[in-house]
């Protein structure tokens, strides 16, 4: 249940429809600690983060906070691919509010870790939402790298 409300909010993020998009991320995030089905906890705290971000009342700050969650359950799960997804998030916010050196800093090791699985359908899949609107037609596999290459160069 987790998984499926916390995908119909970013869908409904996705539409600019925030008010049913926290709707949805707060039954996600209820589910996690009714049902303890935590294997998706990560990533339900990275969408709650990012709807946060996004939304036209953004708040930042609740939105670093989602994302250290997300951080936090990723590496407490060894889960790598949420941790990815979670620092690729955290990395945008830090971007956005000039922070590009901590970007970097955390998103370089963990995408360190992928020295294979680049045709994997997660890696080769073109993200949604901000990731598009910073790098069109970027594939995720090769997103990461070039936004690290950038924040070094300050040219985003």
């Amino acid at each position: 249940m987790p998984w499926l409300f916390s995908n119909l909010a970013w869908a409904y993020a996705g539409l600019g429809q925030f008010d049913d998009a926290r709707r949805c991320i707060d039954e996600a995030m209820t589910a996690v600690e009714i049902t303890k089905e935590t294997w998706c906890e990560a990533e339900v705290n990275r969408v709650a983060g990012e709807i946060a971000r996004l939304s036209p009342e953004r708040d930042a700050a609740k939105a670093e906070a989602y994302f250290e969650r997300a951080l936090e359950v990723a590496r407490k799960q060894q889960a790598k691919s949420w941790e990815l997804r979670a620092a690729m998030s955290m990395a945008r916010l830090w971007h956005d509010q000039g922070r590009r050196d901590e970007a970097r800093d955390l998103l370089a090791p963990v995408y360190g870790w992928f020295t294979e699985g680049f045709d994997t359908l997660d890696l080769k899949t073109k993200t949604p939402g901000a990731v598009q609107r910073t790098q069109i037609g970027q594939p995720i596999s090769k997103w990461p790298l070039r936004f690290i290459h950038s924040l070094r160069a300050g040219s985003i």
